[in-house]
């Protein structure tokens, strides 16, 4: 629903950013070694906050109806909260190794 004026900007970012996630995820799934596969981990969270400063710029610019970030911007930050305990339990189950 942004402007658009924005297509090829935020739009366009928010997308790459966005897709980075899983595909980060499934890169590091495929990885040999656990510390491997954490440092996609790591790849894909950095990649839902800049989503989610994406999100933040949107509503803040009012490029958006509040009600459609303020939900997606909750989705991500359970995301992010998601693929952050899996990086510590990854480093949990490498520390018991």
């Amino acid at each position: 629903k942004l402007p658009q004026t924005e297509k090829y900007g935020l739009t366009s970012q928010m997308r790459r950013a966005a897709c980075s996630i899983p595909l980060n995820i499934a890169e590091g799934a495929g990885c040999e070694s656990q510390r491997e596969f954490k440092l996609f981990l790591e790849y894909a969270h950095r990649s839902t906050h800049e989503v989610l400063t994406i999100l933040e710029l949107i509503d803040r610019l009012k490029l958006c109806e509040s009600r459609d970030t303020t939900n997606l911007i909750k989705q991500g930050k359970e995301i992010r909260a998601m693929i952050h305990s899996f990086m510590k339990k990854l480093l949990t189950l490498n520390s018991k190794l």
